[in-house]
C-alpha cells in the first residue's frame, strides 16, 4: 500500500543517519582513531545497556525519573491549559499575566530550586512543584497561540447564533486550540523529564540522572553514555 510504503521510507530515512554514524563510531574505535576510554564503542554499549537492564538498576532508575516526570507534568499541563485558554480569550487576563508569564518563562527553572525546597521543603513536593512549573508555563504558551490561531470569523458568527461564553469555549476556542495542545502535550513532557533529571542531577534523588552523575564520578564512560541515550529515548522515539 502507498501508506505502508511511505511509513516504511520515513523510518529507513529516519534510521540512517544513526546507523552511518554508529557504524563510524565503532570503525574509529576499532581502527584507533577515537580513544575507547572516551569513546565506548557502541558494541560496548550495547552490553553495558544489557546488562544494567538485567541487573534491575536501569529499569528501576528509568521508571522512577518517569514517575517523577508525569507526578510533576500532569498538573502543571492541566493549570497550562486553563491559563492559556484564558489568556487567549481574556484581554484583561492577557494584559495582567502575560508579562509575568513572560519573565518566568525566560527563567532557569533549576535556580528556583532552593527557593522551593527552602518553602517546601526538601522533600519531593519541591521537585515536582518545580516540574509542574515548568510545564505550566510552556503549555500555557502553546496553547494561547492555538487560541490567538483560531479565525475570528469563527468566534463572530457562534456569538451571532446565540453562543454564550461556555459554549464559545466548548465549541470554538478549545477545538481549534487542540493542535497546539497535542503538540504542547509532547513538548512539555519532553521538558519534564529534562526537569526530573536535572533536578536529580542536583539532589542526589533516585533516577537517570542520579545514575549519570554516578557514572561521572566514577568515569564509567560506557554507563555514562548509555544513560544518556535512554534519556533521549525516552521521550524522542
Amino acid at each position: 500500500m502507498p501508506f505502508q510504503a511511505e511509513l516504511r521510507k520515513s523510518l529507513a530515512l529516519a534510521l540512517l543517519l544513526p546507523a552511518l554514524v554508529l557504524l563510524g563510531w565503532e570503525a574509529g574505535v576499532r581502527l584507533a582513531v577515537l580513544d575507547p576510554i572516551f569513546f565506548p564503542p557502541p558494541s560496548t554499549l550495547i552490553r553495558t545497556a544489557l546488562r544494567l537492564s538485567a541487573s534491575g538498576d536501569l529499569p528501576r532508575a528509568t521508571a522512577a525519573t518517569l514517575t517523577r516526570a508525569l507526578l510533576g507534568f500532569l498538573p502543571g499541563a492541566l493549570v497550562g491549559i486553563a491559563l492559556g485558554i484564558a489568556l487567549g480569550v481574556s484581554v484583561i487576563c492577557r494584559r495582567m499575566l502575560e508579562p509575568s508569564m513572560a519573565g518566568f518563562y525566560s527563567m532557569p527553572k533549576l535556580a528556583l530550586l532552593p527557593i522551593f525546597m527552602l518553602i517546601l521543603g526538601a522533600g519531593e513536593t519541591a521537585r515536582l512543584a518545580l516540574i509542574a512549573l515548568g510545564t505550566m508555563l510552556a503549555m500555557t504558551i502553546h496553547v494561547f497561540d492555538g487560541v490567538r490561531a483560531i479565525d475570528v470569523g469563527y468566534v463572530e458568527m457562534a456569538r451571532n447564533y446565540g453562543a454564550t461564553p461556555w459554549m464559545l469555549l466548548r465549541k470554538v476556542h478549545l477545538p481549534g486550540a487542540l493542535p497546539q495542545i497535542f503538540t504542547g502535550t509532547r513538548v512539555t513532557f519532553g521538558r519534564a523529564l529534562v526537569i526530573s533529571i536535572s533536578v536529580e542531577l542536583v539532589t542526589g534523588s533516585p533516577g537517570l540522572g542520579n545514575m549519570i552523575w554516578l557514572a561521572s564520578q566514577t568515569f564509567s564512560t560506557e554507563r555514562l553514555y548509555v544513560r544518556v541515550w535512554l534519556r533521549s529515548g525516552c521521550w524522542g522515539c
